[in-house]
């Protein structure tokens, strides 16, 4: 189950959340952000090696968690995790999603991994993708205009 998961060393929960103990108001250098991203990708690498897949689903900065002894990054919040083979209705954050599950409500690897580059991009702004969206129908049409550019 993905519950025994919990116990590996890349999927574990740590006290301190991420996003608002680290990046709130305070300066991260490129070089940290790498050493990050590096360690979420291990995590995803973790996930998506299993048999099936394993996919996060709701990977977001506010779901990354941190030791702030150690600077070990670890992704939380796997409530709604799944195996790659199976159906469900949409779920997640909207801001990290992936114009295909929006779209034609597909989750795999390369879902967790657009959601990850959202959470790069929001490590490095200190921004959330969309920002600047006032409404949800905003947000759909840019994530949506974001996949019809790339076809």
């Amino acid at each position: 189950t993905i519950s025994s998961f919990w116990n590996h060393s890349w999927v574990s929960f740590i006290s301190f959340n991420f996003y608002h103990r680290y990046t709130k108001n305070k300066y991260i250098s490129l070089e940290g952000i790498k050493k990050w991203a590096i360690q979420i990708l291990h995590g995803l690498d973790y996930l998506h090696s299993r048999t099936p897949p394993i996919i996060h689903k709701d990977l977001k900065c506010s779901n990354l968690f941190i030791d702030g002894i150690v600077s070990a990054v670890r992704i939380g919040d796997l409530g709604l995790a799944s195996h790659s083979n199976r159906s469900s209705p949409i779920a997640g954050t909207l801001e990290y999603m992936a114009p295909e599950i929006i779209d034609k409500n597909i989750y795999n690897e390369k879902t967790d991994m657009y959601a990850f580059g959202m959470c790069l991009l929001e490590l490095i702004t200190k921004n959330p993708p969309y920002h600047e969206c006032e409404t949800m129908g905003e947000l759909i049409t840019k994530v949506l205009a974001v996949e019809f550019r790339n076809h």
